[in-house]
């Protein structure tokens, strides 16, 4: 096979100047909460104290990044709920929604613990061009229990779940990402962003991250989704750690056209480009989990260049130059390798793409 000359690029860039075309805001549905409340006497549940301008940020646009808490002080220390976020800019369309609820001292706090209140109903607006596509970024990572949810469309139905597939590590860490591909129509984009949840000091501290981003991809690609049922075809494994195999294309620099991005698992992977759609049949492969809908006639592969691996993922990207028009490819990404605890094959290709020219 063939394989295409690898451009440097940077990927950050392209993205940036992609995303000049898009606007973001980020609106609080309800007032956002972080409030204090003492468990008095079991197994009658707490209340959370009262709502104060420290402690709650009306609802309405948010413009600037923030926080709100509320704390008590005992007798090994301060107890303090908070809740933070970062608003959306030119440059990156999504925020970021942080809470944390720690322990003082480890154990200190006995049979008097506190209880931590969070609310967080915000919705993230994107607008752009119509028909243009991109991924909407889902990156949630807790230490000990949390539910939060993304509702792509802010029509009911839940794109991203916390809850959803896997298991907490033994240390009580969980982190999960999707990558959900969406086409923009002319009128904004809705995404409801959910993340209510209460907690206590009795266990182990409670530390949560969750970032919601849209990322574009270029003009004159469309994303073709997976023959499985689904854009993105699953989760990797089902370890605390967890990704869904993806592909989109973004932006290109340094040159490039375009820049192929894919989430999948490593350490064997590849790129491949072909001129027409057709897909072999689900399960033509077989190989562990993920979907096998190969693209039938596969004229190019590349192995694109390696990102930092995370623990048991990686990311590759795949800068595309410029090409003569009115050319149509289509392509995927192909990736296999084995999660060591427990031992286990992982073997998936992304969602199809095609790219004109």
């Amino acid at each position: 096979m063939k394989r295409w000359p690898v451009l440097l690029c940077l990927q950050v860039l392209g993205t940036a100047l992609v995303a000049q075309q898009f606007t973001a805001r980020l609106d609080a549905n309800l007032p956002v909460q972080a409030r204090l409340g003492i468990y008095q006497q079991p197994p009658l549940p707490t209340m959370p104290g009262p709502a104060t301008a420290a402690n709650t940020r009306p609802a309405g646009p948010i413009t600037a990044n923030g926080s709100v808490a509320d704390s008590a002080s005992t007798a090994t220390g301060t107890v303090t709920a908070t809740t933070s976020w970062t608003v959306p800019t030119a440059t990156a369309l999504g925020c970021t929604i942080n809470s944390s609820f720690p322990t003082p001292i480890f154990g200190t706090l006995g049979f008097f613990p506190y209880y931590g209140f969070f609310d967080t109903d915000v919705t993230l607006t994107i607008d752009g061009p119509a028909g243009r596509w991109g991924n909407v970024v889902v990156s949630f990572g807790v230490y000990r229990n949390e539910r939060a949810t993304v509702d792509i469309g802010f029509d009911g139905s839940i794109e991203c779940d916390s809850t959803s597939g896997g298991t907490l590590s033994f240390h009580g860490g969980l982190s999960r990402e999707w990558r959900v591909p969406v086409q923009l129509t002319g009128s904004p984009l809705p995404i409801r962003i959910l993340d209510t949840h209460d907690t206590t000091t009795t266990g182990l501290p409670t530390l949560s991250e969750l970032v919601v981003t849209f990322v574009p991809w270029v003009d004159n690609s469309t994303n073709l989704g997976s023959t499985c049922g689904q854009s993105s075809t699953g989760w990797i494994g089902f370890t605390a750690t967890q990704y869904q195999y993806a592909l989109g294309l973004h932006g290109g620099s340094a040159g490039a056209a375009a820049t192929a991005v894919a989430r999948g698992y490593g350490p064997f992977a590849t790129f491949v480009i072909g001129t027409q759609a057709a897909r072999l049949p689900i399960g033509s492969i077989g190989l562990g989990f993920g979907c096998d809908d190969l693209m039938s006639n596969v004229l190019v592969t590349t192995s694109g260049q390696l990102s930092t691996p995370t623990p048991r993922s990686f990311l590759w990207s795949l800068p595309i130059p410029p090409l003569p028009p009115g050319l149509t490819l289509f392509l995927q990404h192909v990736s296999m390798g084995t999660d060591p605890i427990p031992f286990q094959l992982h073997f998936g290709i992304t969602n199809l793409v095609e790219y004109r020219t």
